[in-house]
């Protein structure tokens, strides 16, 4: 681990929590759209030389990988079935 015990228990308490009552804050949704140009070379002008990238909080980072971690094989075996 690379974090303090302390955090660790209240991130565990918060996620816990958020997902006993069904609830993700909007501040977890939110992020920052950043236009990230594909070809340097290209035209820099042109809209389609660009691909967005999302800046999302660190925590809901956190809490993306932790819901992986529990439900990525369930998650993959739905999708399978539905594709």
């Amino acid at each position: 681990m690379y974090a303090h015990p302390l955090l660790v228990v209240q991130l565990c308490v918060l996620f816990n929590t958020m997902m006993q009552c069904s609830v993700v804050p909007q501040t977890f949704l939110a992020g920052i759209v950043v236009p990230v140009i594909k070809d340097k070379r290209g035209n820099a002008t042109d809209i389609n030389n660009y691909r967005a990238v999302t800046l999302s909080p660190c925590i809901s980072k956190l809490l993306e990988m932790c819901i992986l971690e529990l439900y990525g094989d369930v998650i993959n075996f739905a999708f399978a079935v539905w594709v």
